[in-house]
């Protein structure tokens, strides 16, 4: 036997070996392949644990360059990795912290979901910016800052919405809850945790369009992404002070479709309270 031959089966064995060509690529939203409920889908959730999820270190397109009001900045946006709640905190999660004695009650009013019966797991709701982060600081994090959010909800790839691009009621399975007509359903108020699963982001995070507004980080200026036109910008946070308070994402059950477009930006004074906004929380990797 010639020694070219030897070499050659030599080769196929070790390949056959260790497995070789038998690989499935990791999947870049589940680096883990734990997550059994990844991905969009209309099979309703088994797990509603509000885990933490990975987002790996990334360079992202972040705003919209269509030109819309209060959204037509586009910039190029350098994150660092951090992890993030995989649903909006809850009534119940929230009430954990007031019997620490480290939060403060959140507001009872109409469509507040804080020691209402029956909603223990919806997202907790009229509670201020300094209330949501004081949570998400007992847990030892933050709220996301207005970029860590947007990646969150939109991935890597310019998706208008955390599904994809399609319009929230041009789909057979229910995407997300918001107002009535740009969602084909009625819906009064907020909904449980998890209540839209085919309307997932790529990182298998669920409710980052409707539902109820999300705190973030940031101090709201409209011209925010200006400084990043022209360079990439690191781990962008705005903590200058301003007169239009907190920027929130993600639309809620009160707005229209382009609201909920992952690059849509409002704010809200830091003593509100509304029915309409809750958060998550993230923990960052330093």
């Amino acid at each position: 036997m010639t020694l070219l031959r030897i070499l050659s089966i030599g080769c196929v064995l070790a390949m056959l070996a260790c497995g070789a060509g038998d690989e499935t690529p990791a999947d870049p939203a589940n680096p883990s392949g734990d997550n059994k409920d990844a991905g969009p889908s209309d099979t309703p959730l088994t797990d509603k644990t509000n885990k933490f999820i990975a987002i790996p270190q990334t360079t992202f397109d972040m705003g919209n360059s269509l030109g819309e009001k209060e959204n037509k900045s586009y910039a190029k946006i350098e994150l660092r990795a951090f992890q993030i709640n995989r649903f909006e905190v809850t009534a119940e999660e929230y009430q954990a912290c007031v019997e620490a004695s480290v939060c403060s009650k959140a507001g009872t009013y109409v469509q507040c979901n804080y020691l209402q019966e029956g909603r223990a797991n919806y997202p907790i709701n009229c509670v201020t910016w300094e209330q949501a982060r004081q949570y998400c600081q007992w847990k030892g994090g933050d709220l996301p800052t207005e970029a860590q959010w947007e990646l969150a909800a939109r991935g890597t790839d310019h998706r208008i919405y955390p599904w994809g691009n399609e319009e929230p009621a041009v789909a057979a399975g229910k995407r997300a809850n918001c107002e009535n007509v740009a969602c084909k359903e009625s819906v009064d108020g907020s909904s449980e945790v998890g209540s839209y699963p085919a309307g997932a982001s790529p990182y298998a995070l669920y409710d980052m369009a409707g539902n109820v507004h999300e705190w973030t980080r940031d101090y709201y200026l409209p011209s925010f992404f200006e400084r990043c036109l022209r360079t990439v910008c690191s781990n962008l946070w705005n903590n200058e002070a301003g007169s239009e308070g907190k920027t929130i994402r993600g639309g809620s059950f009160l707005d229209p479709a382009t609201e909920l477009r992952t690059y849509a930006r409002a704010h809200r004074g830091t003593l509100e309270a509304g029915s309409s906004i809750g958060f998550r929380c993230v923990l960052e990797t330093l």
